[in-house]
């Protein structure tokens, strides 16, 4: 009788957990989606202007484009697992550093450095994730290589910025 009881308690627990692993596999997920981010989210360098070309600003002198889209659903660290080095081959970029950003408002972030050639100018591009547990704001900032000097310094300052 002993053995008849173990043998339905082990039955129980085990058809349990089965049913129980198989209603956590039913979870509903959530998918990231992306749009337009509020401008206003963001304090880009001085003289950098809005443009009606795309969702972001502009710094005419250098060339220099900020562009921000926003992805919900997804934080920061789930973009960042897609920054492969196959990301960047097959982008034809040349990723040349990584890194981490903190904002005043305590948002957490890491920006990839990048060149790529476009018309026979070398170019860079800053792709930035910052966020918190449920969105992320991305912004990508791309100029000519040469106005690295003037530009870059003032592009990364501007992404300690961002707040939601």
């Amino acid at each position: 009788m002993q053995t008849f009881k173990l043998i339905l308690l082990l039955s129980i627990l085990f058809n349990s957990s089965v049913f129980g692993q198989e209603e956590k596999d039913s979870a509903i997920y959530v998918v990231p989606t992306t749009a337009k981010a509020d401008l206003s989210l963001y304090t880009p360098p001085v003289n950098f202007i809005t443009t009606t070309a795309f969702n972001g600003f502009q710094h005419l002198q250098t060339q220099t484009t900020v562009v921000l889209t926003m992805v919900d659903g997804a934080n920061y660290l789930n973009n960042k697992t897609g920054m492969t080095e196959v990301y960047f081959a097959e982008n034809k970029l040349v990723k040349t550093n990584e890194l981490p950003i903190v904002t005043t408002s305590g948002l957490n972030g890491v920006v990839y450095v990048a060149t790529f050639m476009l018309n026979n100018t070398q170019m860079s591009r800053h792709i930035t994730f910052i966020g918190d547990a449920n969105k992320t704001l991305w912004l990508s900032a791309t100029f000519p290589t040469e106005f690295t000097a003037l530009i870059e310094k003032e592009l990364l300052n501007s992404y300690t910025t961002v707040h939601f």
